[in-house]
């Protein structure tokens, strides 16, 4: 396999599965405590799509800085 995309794609796919599998594993074994859990997986949730949309916005405007520099030179 050499195309990144269909490197990453095969990573998240087997990383839901993975967490998946744990998820089912703890909740048959009653070892899930659901208030703080839920508060955890909305702030996950939260996290993940805040943090990937700032991200793109900063890394955008930085790499617009960076070579706005590189060209002043």
């Amino acid at each position: 396999m050499t195309d990144i995309h269909a490197m990453n794609a095969l990573k998240v796919v087997l990383g839901g599965i993975i967490n998946g599998v744990a998820v089912i594993t703890f909740v048959i074994a009653g070892a899930v405590v659901w208030k703080p859990g839920c508060v955890m997986i909305a702030g996950a949730l939260c996290g993940g799509y805040l943090g990937a949309h700032y991200a793109q916005k900063l890394l955008a405007r930085g790499s617009a800085l960076l070579s706005s520099q590189w060209e002043w030179q």
